[in-house]
């Protein structure tokens, strides 16, 4: 059995749906082997594919069919086209045995195209998002722009997909529930946390891609909210994450702060959260789930947040739920060393039990092999 991994966006060992990308591409190179695995997608400015698989890479469409695209409102992914194409080119090696897995449901128009050519071909479709909310959220005006489009993809890769393997949280249109199987997030991490990092006592920590709306305003009311905190308490926020320098509105946010401690594009992010006894998460995403909670898992760091913030997650200690914002100061009063400590063994041992690429790989082989019989 083959698997064609067809994906418009590149995996990357950085950001969320990226590295969730990254996490499957490699969980089915050791599931099916590097010479059964075949990525159709663009290439990756982190990753070396041809290590996990035989790599067909494809070039984004013009800017007139990019256009043309927008007026028909009928595709909305510039490498759509560009896919179906290394699809026809190889279409002799594709047996009625193999499987397409499509990471997104951007493109369900093509999964319609795959169809027709190989009906008895099973096609799994990875739900990343309720693209039509997460674009109205954090991508306004593409999502705008693109709003009928959007919905028409969406609609047409749950209609013609085999499976569709979703995160539990991320609301889809009624009439698939026989075709939706749900798996937990996943994704590759590159370092593993230290397990004997020692917290530091009033660290408190936040990250994200700030050319995202929903991160950006996240990231406004974390600083609000910690204001009295760190000003009277002598409490550090530690803000990690991209586009800093790209948004004016984060330095004027930042000016006149106390006690805030910037890094840009760390290398060592993973490092650096795990040294902050709690990661502050105000976010709800409207489209999907928020990767910010796996990174912070993962380093062992329990998160503060509301209870929509952990959509698509199991509940558990390492995730302590606030009405307001203003609860943060009552979380941390009742929170001594020992509480902390505990809560963040909980953290590592759910991020190692169902978040870690090893227990991604199982979920997905069983979901595979089961439906593939």
């Amino acid at each position: 059995m083959k698997v064609f991994f067809l994906t418009p966006q590149s995996p990357e060992v950085y950001g969320g749906g990226a590295s969730v990308i990254l996490g499957h591409l490699i969980a089915l190179s050791r599931i099916v082997g590097r010479e059964n695995l075949f990525y159709i997608g663009p290439k990756s400015n982190t990753v070396k594919i041809q290590k996990l698989a035989t790599n067909i890479f494809v070039e984004p469409s013009s800017r007139t069919s990019y256009i043309r695209s927008l007026l028909l409102q009928r595709s909305f992914i510039r490498y759509s086209r560009s896919i179906l194409i290394k699809i026809h080119e190889i279409r002799q090696e594709i047996s009625d045995n193999d499987i397409f897995f499509i990471e997104s449901t951007k493109i369900g128009s093509l999964i319609q195209r795959i169809k027709d050519m190989f009906p008895r071909t099973n096609v799994f479709s990875f739900v990343h998002n309720d693209e039509t909310a997460y674009y109205k959220q954090s991508e306004r005006l593409f999502g705008f722009a693109f709003k009928q489009a959007i919905e028409y993809e969406q609609n047409m890769s749950l209609l013609y997909s085999d499976t569709v393997l979703s995160i539990k949280g991320i609301r889809l249109p009624p009439g698939y529930d026989h075709k939706i199987v749900y798996i937990e997030p996943f994704t590759y991490i590159s370092t593993p946390c230290p397990s004997d990092v020692k917290k530091y006592g009033k660290l408190l920590a936040f990250s994200g891609s700030f050319k995202f709306e929903h991160n950006m305003e996240g990231l406004l009311k974390v600083i609000k909210s910690t204001r009295k905190l760190r000003s009277k308490h002598d409490f550090m926020l530690l803000i990690t994450g991209s586009g800093f320098f790209e948004n004016r509105e984060i330095s004027k946010a930042l000016k006149n702060e106390k006690n805030i401690l910037v890094s840009n594009n760390p290398k060592n992010e993973r490092f650096l959260l795990s040294k902050a006894i709690f990661f502050i998460n105000p976010e709800v995403s409207n489209g999907g789930v928020l990767i910010k909670n796996l990174i912070a898992l993962s380093c062992r760091t329990p998160i503060i947040g509301f209870r929509e913030s952990f959509k698509g997650y199991t509940f558990g200690r390492y995730f302590l739920i606030i009405n307001d914002l203003e609860e943060i100061e009552l979380v941390l009063n009742k929170s001594d060393s020992f509480d902390i400590y505990q809560r963040s063994i909980e953290a590592a041992e759910y991020f190692e039990r169902e978040l870690s690429l090893s227990a991604g790989k199982r979920r997905l082989e069983q979901i595979i092999y089961g439906r593939t019989k």
